[in-house]
């Protein structure tokens, strides 16, 4: 559907949203099963990365957001302002779907942007 919305998972907690730009909504239980249809897979993240993630979509933001690439580590992260989460195995393809195609940075660089960022 529309690009930049995805549904959330916050591991800790085990509270799900549907976030998009200027858009946070949490879920219920009984809804999770839906959205998940809807947007595609559930992105799990840690309760830090699950806060800064609706911070950034509420704000309207999202746009902000883009995918990077440690050459060097090859760990990528999801970074824009104030928001920088390091993207779980696997689940590359479906961040590069939902903001676009990863910035490839050397371990340098990835460490300076992550700094800028939080």
């Amino acid at each position: 559907m529309t690009r930049g919305f995805a549904v959330y998972a916050n591991t800790a907690t085990n509270q799900w949203a549907v976030g998009g730009p200027g858009t946070w909504q949490v879920l219920s239980g009984a809804e999770t099963g839906l959205y998940s249809t809807i947007y595609g897979e559930r992105v799990a993240l840690n309760d830090a990365d699950y806060q800064g993630v609706a911070r950034l979509c509420r704000s309207g933001k999202i746009s902000d957001v883009r995918v990077y690439a440690n050459v060097t580590t090859n760990v990528w992260a999801l970074g824009g302002p104030g928001v920088w989460f390091i993207i779980p195995a696997g689940q590359g393809t479906l961040f590069e779907n939902l903001f676009g195609e990863k910035t490839v940075l050397t371990d340098a660089q990835f460490q300076q942007l992550r700094a800028a960022l939080v």
